[in-house]
């Protein structure tokens, strides 16, 4: 996976993502960018999963909690972070951001991701965010705590934060941060190769 950082027309921030199809040499791109004024094109796809049973009936977009498909079972993803913390950040970082933006933007990216990932694997990647966010007051703090670095878990879904960060460039992060989680998944990835496991690393977040 190829993953390009760019601007649109409007100065939107936005990423390019370049797959190869399974055992092709075929390759699907696709842009994605995050903006409150898509909403309606969010709730729209969310309607498709649920027309197509991917995401329970009974679910509401506006809802904090989805019920989702998991092959022949449902599981629960919430989308329940800690405000409090959010408004600290905000208030820190004096900026101007919503909650409720922030989470539209976890929903949209689940909701466009859900073509390319299966539930488990995004619901894994919401509550690694969630535990990136609460531990990093939302990156507020410089530097990645150790049972986070240390975690097979959350390095597993490092990619898919990072892509994330790139994804809603409109919120504050920390440079450095990110830089430290990026480099600690390459940390990881080298210490599963020199265990008989080879994986693509994941380059630095500003590269």
């Amino acid at each position: 996976m190829k993953i390009k950082f760019c601007w649109n027309y409007k100065g939107e921030a936005m990423i390019i993502i370049k797959k190869y199809v399974k055992d092709s040499p075929i390759i699907t791109t696709r842009f994605i960018e995050f903006s409150t004024s898509n909403k309606k094109e969010y709730i729209t796809l969310f309607n498709n999963y649920r027309n197509d049973k991917i995401i329970d009936e009974k679910s509401e977009f506006h809802s904090d909690k989805w019920l989702v498909a998991s092959g022949v079972d449902k599981r629960s993803i919430s989308f329940i972070f800690s405000e409090m913390l959010f408004k600290k950040m905000n208030k820190n970082q004096k900026s101007s951001i919503k909650y409720e933006e922030f989470i539209l933007a976890v929903k949209s990216f689940y909701l466009q991701e859900l073509s390319s990932y299966a539930s488990q694997t995004l619901l894994q990647f919401v509550n690694s965010l969630k535990r990136l966010m609460h531990e990093t007051e939302f990156t507020s703090i410089g530097e990645l705590p150790e049972n986070l670095k240390n975690n097979p878990t959350f390095m597993t879904y490092t990619p898919l934060i990072l892509e994330f960060f790139m994804y809603y460039e409109g919120l504050y992060f920390n440079d450095d941060l990110l830089d430290e989680i990026g480099a600690s998944y390459i940390e990881h990835i080298d210490a599963k190769k020199g265990a008989g496991v080879s994986k693509r690393a994941l380059p630095t977040f500003n590269t």
